[in-house]
């Protein structure tokens, strides 16, 4: 469990940091989209997600939360999002970072959690596509909400695709966008004869030392 999280929170599994001053990448449902690669070292389980973005000028939108966003997941296809293995809308809740993008928009941190967890072995490829999908802000569908782009953490992490529509005809493109997947990791019981073993050994090096004394 990492440090300083009670009980019972989620652990952070995955996190590209936003640049600062930051580009980003149009990614509205029903219009142009953007998905970001990524793998896990261990299985886990996510169950919130949050990511970075921000509204073009021109849209004349002042963000009132919660917006709706399209979450989807899918595996690997040669290094393109492919069969699509879980979407769902969600509700997000967001703050101000105290960043603007290179146009001067405020960039915000969205969060949500997911409605169903997902599931995700460790080593597995798989992208994840988040879409703002909000009737209630302007020009839904079309070019209000742009993803921010990541850190670069390295060479082969630096990749996303673009797509449109509904989730189809994707095509590489280099950067990251910025994101953070949170949940449990997977934990694995020692075997009953290991674990038996490990306290026989503490309980003899316990009774050595006391003959000692």
């Amino acid at each position: 469990m990492a440090a300083g999280l009670a009980r019972g929170d989620p652990a952070v599994l995955y996190e590209q940091r936003p640049r600062v001053n930051s580009y980003g990448s149009f990614s509205n449902y029903g219009g142009s989209l953007g998905a970001d690669n990524f793998s896990l070292s261990v299985d886990a389980t996510i169950t919130a997600i949050h990511w970075y973005g921000y509204y073009a000028s021109g849209t004349a939108v002042t963000p009132v939360f919660p917006i709706d966003f399209n979450i989807a997941l899918f595996d690997d296809a040669d290094d393109l999002p492919g069969i699509r293995i879980n979407v769902q809308t969600v509700s997000a809740t967001a703050v101000a970072t105290g960043d603007a993008a290179h146009d001067g928009q405020a960039v915000y941190r969205f969060e949500a959690d997911l409605g169903t967890a997902i599931s995700i072995a460790a080593g597995q490829p798989a992208w994840l596509s988040v879409a703002e999908t909000d009737p209630a802000t302007p020009r839904a569908g079309e070019t209000q909400w742009l993803w921010s782009w990541g850190l670069f953490v390295a060479p082969a992490d630096n990749r996303k695709a673009i797509g449109a529509g509904d989730w189809e005809d994707w095509f590489a493109s280099t950067d990251d966008y910025a994101f953070g997947l949170l949940g449990n990791f997977a934990i694995v019981p020692l075997p009953g004869a290991l674990l038996l073993g490990t306290i026989g050994a503490a309980m003899g090096r316990w009774l050595y030392r006391r003959r000692l004394l």
